[in-house]
Protein backbone atom coordinates (compact mmCIF):
# COMPACT_ATOMS: atom_id res chain seq x y z
CA UNK A 1 0.00 0.00 0.00
CA UNK A 2 1.42 3.67 -0.46
CA UNK A 3 1.32 6.23 2.57
CA UNK A 4 -1.63 7.40 1.46
CA UNK A 5 -3.37 3.72 1.83
CA UNK A 6 -4.45 2.89 -1.65
CA UNK A 7 -3.14 0.13 -3.50
CA UNK A 8 0.28 0.38 -4.78
CA UNK A 9 0.48 0.12 -8.53
CA UNK A 10 3.92 -1.24 -9.05
CA UNK A 11 3.17 -4.78 -9.10
CA UNK A 12 6.88 -6.37 -9.42
CA UNK A 13 7.52 -5.43 -5.56
CA UNK A 14 8.75 -8.96 -3.53
CA UNK A 15 9.89 -9.55 -0.39
CA UNK A 16 13.48 -10.74 0.56
CA UNK A 17 15.48 -10.81 3.71
CA UNK A 18 18.74 -8.56 4.19
CA UNK A 19 19.80 -10.70 7.23
CA UNK A 20 22.66 -13.40 7.00
CA UNK A 21 24.08 -15.73 10.05
CA UNK A 22 26.97 -14.85 11.68
CA UNK A 23 28.71 -17.77 13.08
CA UNK A 24 31.63 -17.01 15.33
CA UNK A 25 32.89 -18.47 18.80
CA UNK A 26 30.54 -18.40 21.39
CA UNK A 27 30.42 -18.97 25.30
CA UNK A 28 27.50 -19.06 27.60
CA UNK A 29 28.16 -18.46 31.42
CA UNK A 30 25.22 -18.83 33.84
CA UNK A 31 26.06 -17.81 37.28
CA UNK A 32 22.95 -18.82 39.58
CA UNK A 33 22.49 -15.71 41.36
CA UNK A 34 18.98 -13.56 40.98
CA UNK A 35 19.80 -9.91 39.47
CA UNK A 36 17.95 -7.31 37.72
CA UNK A 37 18.46 -6.20 33.82
CA UNK A 38 20.70 -3.38 35.17
CA UNK A 39 23.31 -5.15 37.22
CA UNK A 40 23.43 -8.07 34.56
CA UNK A 41 24.31 -5.71 32.05
CA UNK A 42 26.90 -4.08 34.17
CA UNK A 43 28.27 -7.41 34.72
CA UNK A 44 28.47 -8.55 31.35
CA UNK A 45 30.57 -5.70 30.72
CA UNK A 46 32.44 -5.94 33.18
CA UNK A 47 33.16 -9.41 32.48
CA UNK A 48 33.52 -8.33 28.51
CA UNK A 49 36.05 -5.32 29.33
CA UNK A 50 38.00 -8.23 31.73
CA UNK A 51 38.31 -10.54 29.73
CA UNK A 52 39.80 -8.00 27.08
CA UNK A 53 42.27 -7.47 29.38
CA UNK A 54 43.20 -10.71 30.69
CA UNK A 55 43.75 -12.18 26.93
CA UNK A 56 45.41 -8.79 26.00
CA UNK A 57 43.39 -7.78 23.14
CA UNK A 58 41.38 -4.97 22.06
CA UNK A 59 37.66 -4.08 23.73
CA UNK A 60 35.98 -4.64 20.21
CA UNK A 61 37.50 -8.11 19.50
CA UNK A 62 34.73 -9.60 22.15
CA UNK A 63 31.62 -8.48 22.68
CA UNK A 64 28.59 -10.08 24.62
CA UNK A 65 24.73 -9.87 25.23
CA UNK A 66 22.49 -11.36 27.78
CA UNK A 67 19.40 -13.99 28.01
CA UNK A 68 16.74 -14.03 30.37
CA UNK A 69 16.43 -17.28 32.05
CA UNK A 70 12.85 -17.99 33.66
CA UNK A 71 14.10 -18.45 37.46
CA UNK A 72 15.27 -14.72 37.62
CA UNK A 73 18.87 -15.37 37.02
CA UNK A 74 20.30 -14.04 33.23
CA UNK A 75 23.24 -16.37 31.14
CA UNK A 76 26.17 -14.30 29.90
CA UNK A 77 27.00 -14.70 26.36
CA UNK A 78 30.47 -13.47 25.22
CA UNK A 79 31.29 -13.93 21.58
CA UNK A 80 34.19 -12.87 19.10
CA UNK A 81 33.33 -10.20 16.99
CA UNK A 82 35.25 -11.62 13.90
CA UNK A 83 33.11 -13.74 11.53
CA UNK A 84 34.68 -17.13 11.82
CA UNK A 85 35.53 -16.53 15.17
CA UNK A 86 39.31 -15.61 16.17
CA UNK A 87 39.68 -18.03 18.76
CA UNK A 88 38.94 -15.90 22.10
CA UNK A 89 36.29 -16.93 23.75
CA UNK A 90 37.44 -20.50 23.26
CA UNK A 91 40.68 -19.42 25.30
CA UNK A 92 38.10 -18.57 28.15
CA UNK A 93 37.28 -22.07 28.29
CA UNK A 94 39.97 -22.61 30.48
CA UNK A 95 39.13 -22.81 34.63
CA UNK A 96 42.56 -20.65 35.71
CA UNK A 97 41.51 -18.03 32.46
CA UNK A 98 37.81 -17.61 33.51
CA UNK A 99 39.21 -17.65 37.21
CA UNK A 100 41.69 -14.67 36.42
CA UNK A 101 38.77 -12.79 34.22
CA UNK A 102 37.16 -12.77 37.18
CA UNK A 103 39.17 -11.62 39.35
CA UNK A 104 40.25 -8.95 37.19
CA UNK A 105 36.44 -7.61 36.88
CA UNK A 106 35.94 -7.72 40.18
CA UNK A 107 39.33 -5.98 40.75
CA UNK A 108 38.84 -3.49 37.70
CA UNK A 109 35.31 -2.04 39.71
CA UNK A 110 36.57 -2.58 43.67
CA UNK A 111 39.81 -0.23 42.78
CA UNK A 112 37.86 2.33 40.87
CA UNK A 113 37.13 5.51 42.23
CA UNK A 114 34.49 6.86 40.18
CA UNK A 115 30.71 7.48 42.16
CA UNK A 116 32.91 7.71 45.31
CA UNK A 117 32.04 4.96 47.70
CA UNK A 118 28.86 4.37 46.98
CA UNK A 119 29.89 3.20 43.14
CA UNK A 120 26.42 4.46 41.83
CA UNK A 121 27.89 5.20 38.53
CA UNK A 122 30.74 4.11 36.09
CA UNK A 123 33.53 5.83 34.09
CA UNK A 124 35.94 4.84 31.28
CA UNK A 125 38.24 3.38 33.46
CA UNK A 126 36.30 0.51 34.84
CA UNK A 127 32.79 -0.11 32.59
CA UNK A 128 32.45 2.49 30.20
CA UNK A 129 33.54 2.27 26.22
CA UNK A 130 32.36 4.09 23.53
CA UNK A 131 30.40 0.46 22.38
CA UNK A 132 28.09 0.53 25.04
CA UNK A 133 27.61 4.47 25.34
CA UNK A 134 24.15 4.30 25.17
CA UNK A 135 23.84 2.39 28.21
CA UNK A 136 26.04 4.58 30.26
CA UNK A 137 23.39 5.90 32.91
CA UNK A 138 22.99 2.19 34.24
CA UNK A 139 26.25 0.91 34.32
CA UNK A 140 27.39 1.61 37.94
CA UNK A 141 30.30 -0.09 39.25
CA UNK A 142 28.48 -1.23 42.64
CA UNK A 143 26.49 -3.50 40.70
CA UNK A 144 29.43 -5.56 39.81
CA UNK A 145 30.92 -5.40 43.06
CA UNK A 146 27.91 -6.84 44.71
CA UNK A 147 27.32 -9.71 42.22
CA UNK A 148 30.97 -10.91 42.01
CA UNK A 149 31.91 -9.97 45.93
CA UNK A 150 30.76 -13.75 47.30
CA UNK A 151 31.88 -15.60 44.21
CA UNK A 152 35.53 -14.45 43.97
CA UNK A 153 35.95 -14.12 48.11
Amino acid sequence: KTPSGSACPNQTLKKFALGYRFETDVIRMRIDKPSNYEQAFSVLQAFVLSACRQLNIDNNEIAGCLQYHKDGCFNFILYDTTPGGAGHVKRLNDQTTLKQVLNTAFDITQYCTCGGDEGDTSCYSCLRTYRNQRYHDILKRRYVIDFLQDIVL
